[in-house]
C-alpha cells in the first residue's frame, strides 16, 4: 500500500465534469493535483457501460474491459503509470453489486431462464422475496421488481436497469476476484473503491434494512485475502463507500477489512453544528467513535455520498436546506444536492470546516467541487438530481472554463468560472485551493500526523472545538469557532505546560486575532484563552524549550 493512510489526503473526481479531455486530461491536471499536495485520485469506473443507462459508468456492461471511449486499456494504464510516477495514487471504482440489463451475463440468464442458480439476486421464492421489503433503494424506489422474462422477483437497491449480484454466489465471487485483480494488476490501480459495498448481498437478506450483510462483508475479505496473496502481503488500498451510522461504518474497518471507509455523518454533522452555531453535535460524534483497525474517511462534499439518513437531525439540515419546495432534497428524502460551501455561512466557514477534515484523525477526501470552494448551480439537473455537485472544473477564466459544447456533455459549467477558476486561485494566496493547499501539504510533511491519534482539548465554550495531533517532540492545536461571531473560550494546556507555541495560523484572508504569539511560554498547570474571529480557526504549533 503505497499510500500512507496518515499523512495522504485523497481527490475524488468524476471525470465528464473534472476535465474536458476525461480520462487523457488527467496527465495534464496532475501538476495542478500536485501542487495541491494530494496523494491519491479517486475517478468514477472505466469499464463499458451503456451510454443511455440512467446511472452512466456505474452501471457497468462488464467488469473487465475498459470503456471503448477511454481510448482502451493501454492508454488507462498510460494514465495510471503517470500519476504514479508524479506521486499521485491512482484509486479505481470497483463495482461489485451489479450488471446492467444489457450485460451479457443478464441476457444469458433471460435466456436461459435461470433462477434458482442464477448469478443475481432473483427468485421464486415468496419467503425469500419478502426478506426484500424493508431493504433501503438509494434512489428511493421500489425494493422489488417482477421480472416477467422469469416469472420470477428481482431485488432492486439502485435504478431498475441494474441487475443486483448474489455476492454468495461462488461463480460471482470468483468473477469479482478476477475483477479486482485486473484492476490492480494489468490496469495499474494502487487502490480500489468499493462502490455501495454496504448493499452487496446474498440472495436472502439477514439485515432488517439490506445493509451491511454478512455476504458483503465475507467478499471484501475474500477479494482483499486474494489480492494480498498475489502482491506477496501488501494489499491495495481498499477504500469502502459504505454508509450507514457510525458503529456500521466502523464495521467494515476490522482485520482483513478496508483500510479506510466513507464517513457519511461527518459532513452533516459539521453543517449542523454550524447551523446550531456551537459544537454540541460534533462533541457528540467524537463521544461515539469506536475503535478500529482502519480510518474513516471523511469528506464533505461528493456526487453521491452526501445522503443524511443516518443522522438524528436529518429533518432540521433538509427544512434549513432543502430550498423552496425542496427542490434541493434528493435521494428519496434523504440527501440534500446543493455542494457544502452554499450550507455553510461563509467562505471562512467552508475553509474552517475544510481544515477540521484535513487535519483530524481520518483520512480525508475532497471532492472536486471542494477542491476550489465552488458552489455550483442550484438549477442544474440536466442529468439527475447530482448535477449541482458535477457542475464542470472551471480551469481557466474564459470560454466556460476552458470547455467547448462537444466536451461538456450536457453538464452546466461551474457559474463563478470567471473569478474562481484553478488558474486564478493557483497564484492568488488567498483563495480556497491555496488555502486547502497549505493545509494538505501540513498534514503531509508535519510529524504529528504520522500514525498518531488526536486529542481532544477541554474548551469553556461550546463554541470553540479544541484537539491536538501529537507526534514526535511536536504538537499541533487545532481550534474552530462555529459561531458568527467573535469567540473567546479558556482550554486546559496543562499536558503542554512550559512548551513554546508558535502560531501557524489557519489560511485566512483575514488578519491575526489570536492572543498567541511566536514567544510566549505555556506555564504548567495553567488555562490559556484563546479568541476566535467569526467562524475562524487557527493552527498552533507546539514545541518544548530548546527544540
Amino acid at each position: 500500500m503505497k499510500l500512507n493512510p496518515h499523512t495522504g489526503t485523497l481527490m475524488q473526481a468524476y471525470l465528464p465534469a473534472f476535465d474536458p479531455n476525461g480520462l487523457a486530461g488527467l496527465t495534464t491536471r496532475s501538476g495542478a493535483l500536485r501542487w495541491m499536495g494530494f496523494s491519491g485520485l479517486v475517478t468514477q469506473p472505466v469499464t463499458a457501460y451503456r451510454r443511455d443507462s440512467e446511472d452512466g459508468p456505474y452501471s457497468p456492461l462488464s467488469h473487465t474491459r475498459v470503456d471503448h471511449g477511454l481510448g482502451g486499456e493501454a492508454r488507462l494504464v498510460e494514465v495510471n503509470a503517470h500519476l504514479a510516477e508524479m506521486g499521485i495514487a491512482p484509486i479505481g471504482d470497483f463495482v461489485p453489486n451489479h450488471l446492467d440489463e444489457q450485460s451479457q451475463e443478464v441476457r444469458d440468464t433471460l435466456r436461459r431462464g435461470v433462477v434458482d442458480r442464477s448469478w443475481f439476486r432473483v427468485t421464486r421464492d415468496r419467503e425469500v422475496m419478502e426478506t426484500w421489503r424493508g431493504k433501503t433503494n438509494i434512489f428511493g424506489l421500489d425494493s422489488t421488481r417482477w421480472e416477467p422474462g422469469l416469472e420470477a422477483w428481482r431485488a432492486s437497491t439502485f435504478y431498475g436497469s441494474q441487475w443486483e449480484l448474489d455476492v454468495e454466489h461462488p461463480a460471482v465471487i470468483a468473477h469479482l476476484k478476477s475483477a479486482a485483480a485486473t484492476m490492480v494488476g494489468p490496469w495499474a490501480y494502487q487502490g480500489l473503491r468499493w462502490d455501495a459495498i454496504a448493499y452487496a448481498a446474498g440472495k436472502r437478506l439477514t439485515t432488517r434494512t439490506g445493509e451491511h450483510e454478512p455476504a458483503a462483508f465475507e467478499l471484501l475479505r475474500q477479494v482483499r485475502a486474494h489480492l494480498e496473496a498475489r502482491a506477496g502481503g501488501d494489499a491495495p488500498l481498499m477504500l469502502a463507500e459504505a454508509g450507514g451510522f457510525t458503529r456500521d461504518i466502523a464495521r467494515w474497518l476490522g482485520p482483513g477489512l478496508a483500510h479506510a471507509a466513507y464517513d457519511f455523518t461527518w459532513m452533516p454533522t459539521l453543517v449542523h453544528s454550524l447551523d446550531e452555531g456551537d459544537w454540541t453535535p460534533l462533541r457528540s460524534y467524537w463521544g461515539s467513535l469506536p475503535s478500529t483497525e482502519g480510518r474513516l474517511l471523511r469528506f464533505l462534499g461528493s456526487h453521491d455520498e452526501r445522503q443524511l439518513r443516518y443522522v438524528p437531525f436529518k429533518d432540521a439540515l433538509i427544512a434549513r436546506h432543502g430550498g423552496p419546495g425542496g427542490n434541493h432534497v434528493c435521494f428519496g428524502g434523504n440527501g440534500l444536492t446543493l455542494p457544502v460551501r452554499n450550507l455553510v455561512p461563509s467562505e471562512e466557514a467552508f475553509v474552517m470546516l475544510m481544515a477540521l477534515t484535513v487535519l483530524s484523525d481520518g483520512l480525508p477526501l475532497v471532492y472536486q467541487t471542494d477542491m476550489g470552494g465552488w458552489g455550483g448551480d442550484p438549477d442544474a439537473n440536466a442529468h439527475d438530481v447530482r448535477d449541482p455537485n458535477r457542475c464542470l472544473v472551471p480551469w481557466i477564466s474564459a470560454a466556460a472554463g476552458g470547455w467547448t459544447r462537444a466536451t461538456a456533455r450536457g453538464y452546466r459549467p461551474e457559474p463563478e468560472y470567471r473569478r474562481r477558476s484553478v488558474r486564478r486561485q493557483m497564484i492568488d494566496e488567498r483563495s480556497v485551493m491555496s488555502r486547502l493547499a497549505q493545509l494538505i501539504h501540513l498534514r503531509s510533511h508535519h510529524p504529528a500526523f504520522d500514525a498518531t491519534p488526536q486529542v481532544r482539548i477541554a474548551s469553556s465554550s461550546r463554541k470553540v472545538e479544541a484537539f491536538a495531533r501529537v507526534g514526535g517532540e511536536r504538537a499541533l492545536l487545532v481550534l474552530a469557532n462555529a459561531s458568527g461571531e467573535h469567540e473567546a473560550a479558556e482550554l486546559d494546556l496543562r499536558r503542554w505546560g512550559g512548551w513554546r507555541a508558535r502560531r501557524l495560523g489557519m489560511p485566512s484572508t483575514e488578519a491575526d486575532r489570536t492572543t498567541w504569539s511566536p514567544e510566549r511560554f505555556l506555564p504548567v498547570g495553567r488555562r490559556h484563552e484563546v479568541r476566535l474571529r467569526p467562524y475562524g480557526g487557527e493552527v498552533i504549533e507546539l514545541a518544548p524549550p530548546g527544540v
